[in-house]
């Protein structure tokens, strides 16, 4: 791993592998004004509140990550093998899944799994053949896919932070809710966001807008920082 990271500092820095915050994929903007009424907003603050990665990492991990819910995964993997965000994400520009990096960094996936029953089901459940087998069978677990570890993560961050049953945000999930959509609705079922209607440009209708920033989630800070 130690040769690695001196890769890191070497190649794939001098190849400019890792790309300026300007070409994030996810935007940070929540850093600058942060809105209650915004679902990306909210779940992207739940991350760093849960994790608490540095502003370098924050913008090194956007980099990389499609889509909000990703975050959750970069700082889960680094808070759980104390390896760098910045090694993280050199790999994930070099093309690699998620699933690759948590078998290349021995995560054990049954980690993963809430304290729900397994007759839950995939991918909450262990019934798909990833946790530990019993019995003397020789077979290996199965290894989760990319999707997978992505849900799997942001169940842990949800439940956790906003301190509610797994299977809570499993039903919502299993209505077709997204994670962004079920950060939203949880934020502001604790922390009622007030809203004023403003004047919009002459001739048309009010605006709405949210008053003041709601206090912060009794969840923040469950992780220490990931390096």
């Amino acid at each position: 791993m130690s040769k690695f990271r001196t890769l890191v500092g070497t190649g794939f820095l001098a190849a400019g592998l890792l790309a300026t915050p300007a070409a994030a994929s996810v935007s940070l903007d929540f850093q600058v004004a942060f809105n209650p009424t915004n679902d990306t907003h909210v779940i992207l603050r739940a991350t760093t509140d849960h994790y608490r990665p540095s502003p370098a990492d924050l913008q090194r991990a956007a980099v990389v990550c499609h889509r909000p819910e990703e975050m959750a995964v970069v700082f889960y993997l680094a808070h759980y093998t104390r390896v760098p965000v910045e090694e993280i994400v050199a790999r994930r520009n070099h093309g690699e899944s998620w699933s690759a990096l948590f078998a290349f960094y021995h995560v054990q996936t049954e980690r993963l799994y809430p304290e729900v029953s397994d007759e839950v089901g995939p991918p909450y459940g262990k019934a798909k053949g990833h946790g530990k087998h019993k019995g003397k069978s020789s077979r290996k677990p199965k290894p989760m896919s990319d999707n997978e570890i992505v849900e799997l993560v942001g169940l842990q961050l949800a439940s956790s932070y906003y301190h509610v049953d797994p299977m809570q945000v499993i039903d919502s999930r299993r209505n077709g809710i997204s994670y962004v959509s079920i950060h939203g609705g949880l934020y502001r079922e604790q922390h009622p966001v007030k809203m004023q209607r403003v004047k919009a440009t002459p001739g048309e209708g009010d605006d709405v807008v949210a008053l003041g920033q709601p206090g912060k989630t009794k969840g923040k800070g469950k992780h220490g920082g990931s390096n």
